[in-house]
């Protein structure tokens, strides 16, 4: 069965009468020789090639920043190898290319087996870096304080971004210190509400008896020392997004009552609705559930 071609772009700019081995079009490459810089750059915005091929002169110092320039352009695409002069180490500008911009370099005359071997392993390396530049996240998809570039992160901000564009109450579950709060912030800042305000709660710090009036309000007289009208943080994050953190906090009969406004309208002495603001939830807790068949 025929190999799948793979393509090599050949620069030989100092050395004339170098022939590559006859090998390489049996192992699959096929070679584009080059002898200007500027058509070697063509080629490379032209056309894909996963590995390159450069014959240097140690006492030719152009060709060696000509060679440099071929590296910057290609350096996200191409895995690059040299072909030197015995005598190399005699040129420090050579030596620090080869020690810093190419995945291997040979001696000539040169060795084919060796050579095809280098090659090989080149193309794979430019294969593995192709495939995990398709994976990356483009600009800008990455939420602000957030550091990761892991397939489950990555994963994760995908989802994100899905559901931001919803209006459903979210819940998101972590242990603590997981980023439930950013993770909170990235969804309301990529929303249609992110020119509204994002009202955090801290359910675990609110104490028992005074958590209806913070989540809900309260209008001036309704109870004894209510000398004037609170807005709750429901009614505060009209617009925008109320994030209850550790919700799993909450006394069970509260949970009941911000279930009961989430699917209608939150109270205080009037009715403020709901609907005008997004609900996220954030718990540390894992909470399982049993169903039987009756």
């Amino acid at each position: 069965m025929d190999r799948e071609p793979r393509y090599l772009l050949f620069w030989n700019s100092v050395r004339s009468g170098i022939q590559l081995p006859a090998q390489l079009r049996q192992a699959g490459w096929r070679v584009t020789p080059t002898e200007r810089l500027e058509d070697a750059r063509h080629l490379l915005a032209s056309r894909r090639y996963p590995v390159g091929l450069a014959c240097l002169n140690p006492g030719d110092t152009r060709s060696c920043r000509d060679f440099e320039q071929l590296l910057l352009d290609s350096q996200a695409t191409t895995e690059w190898l040299a072909l030197v002069e015995p005598d190399y180490a005699e040129s420090a500008s050579l030596c620090r290319l080869l020690a810093g911009g190419v995945f291997d370099f040979h001696t000539l005359p040169l060795d084919a087996a060796r050579l095809i071997d280098s090659l090989g392993h080149a193309a794979g390396l430019a294969a593995i870096r192709a495939r995990c530049r398709a994976e990356e996240l483009p600009p800008g998809s990455i939420p602000a304080g957030m550091v990761a570039n892991s397939p489950g992160m990555r994963q994760l901000f995908r989802q994100l971004d899905k559901i931001a564009q919803a209006e459903a109450p979210v819940l998101i579950t972590g242990e603590s210190g997981s980023g439930k709060e950013l993770t909170a912030q990235a969804i309301h800042q990529r929303s249609r509400r992110a020119d509204g305000p994002l009202v955090p709660v801290n359910c675990a710090s609110l104490p028992v008896n005074l958590v209806q009036t913070e989540l809900f309000g309260h209008e001036k007289g309704a109870f004894t020392g209510a000398v004037r009208r609170k807005t709750g943080r429901i009614e505060a994050a009209a617009g925008g997004t109320v994030f209850l953190d550790e919700i799993g906090d909450l006394p069970l009969e509260l949970q009941t009552s911000l279930l009961q406004a989430s699917c209608r309208k939150a109270r205080s002495t009037g009715w403020v609705a709901v609907s005008r603001c997004r609900l996220m939830c954030a718990s540390w807790r894992q909470r399982t559930r049993t169903w039987s068949r009756q």
